[in-house]
C-alpha cells in the first residue's frame, strides 16, 4: 500500500473540530506516531479547526496531515470571513491565546495567506523517539 498524506475538509460547523480530531488521530495511530505527537497534534488540530470554523468564511475547512522525516506536518486552511461579517464576540478572558497553544505545542508554526485570502496555518511536531516501524515481508521497514 502506497503511502498518502491526508487531505480531508470539513464544513464550518460546531462537530468540524470533533470530525478533525478522529480523521487525525485515526490516520497518525495508524502510522506508529508515538502517542505524545499524536496528543500534541489534537490539540493543535482542534484549535485551528475551531478558529476556522469560528472567524473563517462559509467555505469548508481544509485539514493536511503528513509525515516528513521524524516530524509531524499539520496545515489547516481557512477562506476569510464574508466583506461586512459581524466576527463573533467573545469576553477578553475566553479568547485570544489559540495560536499561543498552539505554538506551545509545536516545533514551527508558520501563518500565511495566500494569493485570494485564504489563511493557512502550517506546523511541524517532533516526533521524539520516531515513527515506530514494522518489518514486512520483504525485510524492508515501512511506515505503520
Amino acid at each position: 500500500m502506497a503511502y498518502v498524506p491526508l487531505h480531508c475538509s470539513f464544513p464550518p460547523s460546531p462537530i468540524a473540530p470533533s470530525k478533525a480530531r478522529r480523521a487525525t488521530v485515526a490516520w497518525l495511530s495508524d502510522r506508529g506516531v508515538p502517542a505524545s505527537a499524536v496528543d500534541a497534534a489534537l490539540i493543535v488540530v482542534s484549535e485551528l479547526v475551531a478558529n476556522g470554523v469560528l472567524h473563517g468564511g462559509d467555505d469548508d475547512v481544509g485539514l493536511r496531515l503528513d509525515i516528513e522525516g521524524d516530524e509531524v506536518c499539520i496545515e489547516v486552511t481557512t477562506a476569510p470571513a464574508a466583506p461586512g461579517a459581524v466576527p463573533v464576540r467573545r469576553e477578553p478572558h475566553e479568547a485570544g491565546r489559540g495560536l499561543t497553544m498552539v505554538a506551545a505545542c509545536c516545533d514551527g508554526v508558520d501563518v500565511a495567506l495566500d494569493d485570494v485570502g485564504n489563511r493557512r496555518v502550517s506546523c511541524r511536531i517532533a516526533m521524539r523517539g520516531g515513527v515506530q516501524h514494522q518489518r514486512v515481508a520483504t525485510g524492508r521497514a515501512r511506515r505503520l
